[in-house]
């Protein structure tokens, strides 16, 4: 089903189709899968101050050079929710955690720029707005990219002229795993073995064994048990994810909190991309729209700063209970 706005019937330069899947896919339903799920919700948790408020009060949001007009411009062109008083700390954390959030799910996400007129003649730009675009069905080959709408989620009273449908390059906002944490195949590869990890809480040759009322000789769960707890933090260790805590009972306190600063890592490393491929939307929509400006985040930790922490910590100087104060935003 095709979603529409009375905002998106302005004359504009909209080419992409929204619409709900009438079904989940079924062969990659991680939302299904217990350590997939986790990782995926862990990964944008507190990626930025929820609401656009900080404990620390250095916390600021702004637009750089200062301009009132082209703030509201900005807020206006990143609010998803029309008809919000949201200001622009609201509006910016939630598009980065958006983001990041739909970056964890699919490796590779995509929004489309759109420019609005003041008329039919589509001679002058009023406003923009950048939108995401269902990752489903985008396809990015040879330097080209379609989007293809699938047949089966028209429904019978809906019409559309085109199936395939060609976005210029030069109106996409496209985000892809970094590569400072593997890179977008790592990261699915990784995804898969969680979906496997999640399904393997008894062993196959076991099942069978009990189906039948067996006895199973030689077969220690716990020591399963601790193999896939191992397994899971080998396959996430470039991440630093804690994975909640599941393998905290056989690692020793240091390593818990080294784990937990890297993730930070990560999570810092994701909201800075975020923000320097939207300020780099921003420079291309305003070149368009003639004006100059980027966001600016101020008074949260980059992650050079994890890096730092991270390098105290093994090298003795720095507490635990100081450790356990950077992960708060």
């Amino acid at each position: 089903m095709f979603i529409t706005d009375p905002y998106i019937q302005k004359p504009n330069t909209r080419k992409s189709v929204r619409y709900f899947l009438n079904k989940k896919d079924s062969e990659r339903d991680l939302y299904s899968s217990l350590y997939s799920f986790s990782l995926i919700q862990d990964i944008h948790l507190n990626v930025m101050p929820i609401g656009g408020r900080s404990e620390n009060n250095n916390f600021a949001i702004s637009i750089d050079p200062p301009s009132k007009e082209i703030e509201e411009l900005i807020r206006l062109g990143l609010c998803a929710h029309r008809g919000e008083s949201w200001n622009l700390s609201k509006v910016v954390c939630k598009f980065i955690d958006e983001a990041v959030h739909m970056l964890a799910y699919h490796g590779k996400v995509y929004y489309e720029i759109i420019y609005f007129y003041t008329d039919e003649s589509k001679k002058n730009i009023k406003s923009f707005m950048i939108e995401s675009i269902p990752n489903n069905n985008v396809k990015d080959l040879f330097g080209f990219c379609w989007q293809y709408v699938p047949k089966n989620i028209i429904e019978p009273e809906e019409k559309i002229l085109k199936r395939f449908i060609w976005l210029p390059k030069k109106d996409l906002l496209v985000l892809s795993t970094p590569k400072a944490i593997g890179g977008i195949k790592k990261y699915k590869k990784l995804l898969k073995e969680l979906q496997w990890l999640s399904k393997c809480t008894i062993p196959e040759f076991v099942k069978e064994d009990m189906s039948v009322q067996q006895e199973i000789k030689g077969y220690d769960f716990s020591t399963y048990r601790e193999n896939q707890e191992i397994f899971l933090a080998k396959i996430t260790r470039h991440l630093g994810w804690t994975a909640r805590g599941n393998f905290s009972k056989r690692s020793f306190e240091f390593y818990q909190i080294y784990r937990y600063l890297k993730f930070e890592r990560t999570k810092a490393i994701l909201r800075e991309y975020v923000l320097s491929t939207l300020n780099e939307s921003l420079k291309i929509i305003g070149n368009k729209m003639e004006f100059k400006a980027r966001i600016k985040v101020e008074g949260i930790l980059s992650h050079e700063d994890y890096d730092n922490y991270i390098k105290q910590l093994l090298d003795g100087s720095l507490q635990f209970s100081e450790a356990a104060k950077l992960m708060r935003i």
